[in-house]
């Protein structure tokens, strides 16, 4: 019987530390800067903008498009796509506003590399040339 946990021990212990999202890079990779820009739209017909009026943002995500709309930008640094011990993860509200960004412009709605893409869009009226930059 004590051989049988034993077993059990030394089979269930090397796993843990890929069950706890480690990794054998250590602390090297602090993550990515996700930034969100607004600039003024382009002169061409827009043929699909993404409306962020009739896009059902919850009030987070609201929060966080008006502020780019306002100043041009927001940005969170230093983040991943997915929350990991010992390491921060981008927030819930502006993951969403990427997710509805990158599904409006066929781009895979997980954003967890280096990536960049645009659409035109709306936003209180106005019309907006929206960026993501993840670097």
């Amino acid at each position: 019987m004590n051989r049988r946990d034993f077993l059990v021990t030394t089979a269930v212990a090397p796993s843990l530390p890929a069950i706890a999202g480690c990794s054998s890079l250590g602390d090297e990779e602090t993550g990515y800067t996700y930034t969100l820009t607004f600039s003024d739209a382009l002169d061409e017909p827009d043929e699909r903008p993404l409306d962020f009026d009739t896009a059902g943002l919850a009030s987070s995500q609201a929060k966080i498009v008006d502020e780019a709309a306002r100043t041009g930008t927001y940005s969170e640094a230093n983040v991943n796509w997915d929350s990991l011990p010992g390491r921060e993860g981008i927030t819930m509200a502006f993951r969403m506003v990427i997710q509805l960004i990158a599904r409006h412009v066929g781009h895979d709605p997980q954003v967890d590399h280096e990536t960049s893409f645009e659409t035109p869009s709306r936003y209180d009226g106005r019309r907006y040339r929206t960026v993501v930059d993840v670097t």
